[in-house]
């Protein structure tokens, strides 16, 4: 049993190996694993239980009011993303001094075997529901999203009201009950008989486990006695668990890109106009924060929007009989081709200033809302 944290780990790398060739690796992302939770809930103690001990600069993590992404890197760095695009690599003593209102993610590199499989993001802890709208812009729905609970008070109607604003796909989440030490075992065994009850409903599996004795059982001169109760830390149940949702998760992302993409036209076109479009707003806004230029930024924004015009406008406008002049107005209002768009992110002498894609987005939503009401209300005039 003392090797139980160490063969956990290696079973989670390989569940999520494939058979790909070392080109198709290369280009493949790699499967992500979200860590949320409401504050102070065990979040930090559990992302150092997954990368095998206090690997993480505990004053940068657990501190941090931004999404913290856990990557691989022969040596510990941090790097922060400014809101512009511009990225660069930071010494841990000017961590402090840091003015934060233009930082929009961090990087954490750290030598981890288990970062070379697949990314950690750390998001910030949730105060309220409103901090659902501003975190799941960061979630993808293929992202394995464990939601931790302190297990004193347990999955309790806040964190239910924020779950159900980030409304992340159930097949992909995980309910983590954290701080399981702090209970008799009388008070464990009430808890988890109501979260046995309550938590199928939003997360496809559960556990409960008491991650810092986990992180200190595999430090190397930690006690044998210590290092060989998995089944008091909960490291035993979880780990098993966890494994057996990534494998499902690989399964998932295994599907092509266009059957991936013909799923969430599909999705969009089920929707009204204005609710798919909103959807799409999330998805291009998240995608273009990662967007490395005005050509990137104008070829994603591009592909999004033409696909929403023949995947949900036409659809629409065809299933609820508008007229010829109706569809007309409403497709002039977007336009799909990248070299018209490139325009509105570049900045030049004496041409009007680059836009942002949220900007962009928020003008077209507005003006596309007021058409398609106002048809639907019958005040547009033919």
């Amino acid at each position: 049993m003392t090797m139980m944290n160490d063969f956990s780990r290696s079973m989670i790398t390989q569940s999520i190996r494939t058979e790909q060739s070392a080109d198709q690796k290369a280009k493949a992302p790699l499967p992500r694993v979200v860590i949320a939770g409401e504050t102070n809930s065990g979040k930090t103690s559990l992302v150092n239980f997954l990368l095998g001990g206090n690997l993480l600069p505990t004053d940068i993590v657990a501190n941090t009011r931004r999404p913290t992404y856990l990557r691989h890197g022969q040596t510990l760095s941090v790097k922060l993303n400014r809101s512009d695009g511009a990225s660069a690599f930071i010494e841990q003593s000017d961590w402090r001094r840091l003015n934060w209102k233009n930082i929009s993610s961090v990087e954490v590199h750290a030598p981890s075997a288990i970062l070379e499989q697949f990314e950690i993001l750390d998001l910030p802890g949730f105060f309220s529901q409103a901090d659902s709208e501003n975190n799941k812009l960061w979630l993808r729905p293929s992202d394995l999203l464990i939601w931790c609970s302190p297990a004193t008070q347990a999955w309790k109607a806040s964190e239910q009201a924020i779950w159900k604003g980030i409304n992340h796909p159930r097949s992909c989440a995980f309910l983590a009950i954290t701080h399981r030490d702090l209970l008799s075992t009388k008070e464990l065994n009430h808890v988890t008989e109501r979260i046995a009850q309550e938590a199928p409903r939003f997360f496809m599996n559960w556990s409960a486990i008491a991650a810092p004795q986990a992180v200190s059982a595999q430090q190397p001169n930690t006690p044998r006695e210590t290092r060989e109760m998995p089944n008091s830390t909960g490291i035993d149940d979880f780990m098993r668990k966890l494994i057996n949702l990534l494998q499902s998760v690989k399964g998932q992302a295994s599907a092509t890109p266009k059957a991936k993409q013909k799923a969430s036209d599909a999705e969009l076109a089920s929707l009204h106009p204005l609710q798919a479009f909103a959807q799409l707003r999330e998805q291009v806004e998240h995608e273009l924060r990662i967007a490395a230029s005005p050509t990137d930024t104008a070829r994603i924004l591009s592909s999004k929007l033409s696909n929403y015009n023949n995947n949900v406008l036409r659809e629409w406008m065809l299933s609820t009989g508008r007229t010829l002049s109706q569809s007309k107005r409403i497709e002039s209002l977007i336009s799909t081709r990248e070299e018209e768009l490139n325009k509105y992110f570049i900045d030049a002498p004496n041409l009007t200033p680059a836009f942002t894609p949220s900007q962009i987005l928020q003008q077209l939503g507005g003006e596309l809302s007021e058409i398609i009401i106002s048809i639907e209300n019958k005040v547009f005039a033919d």
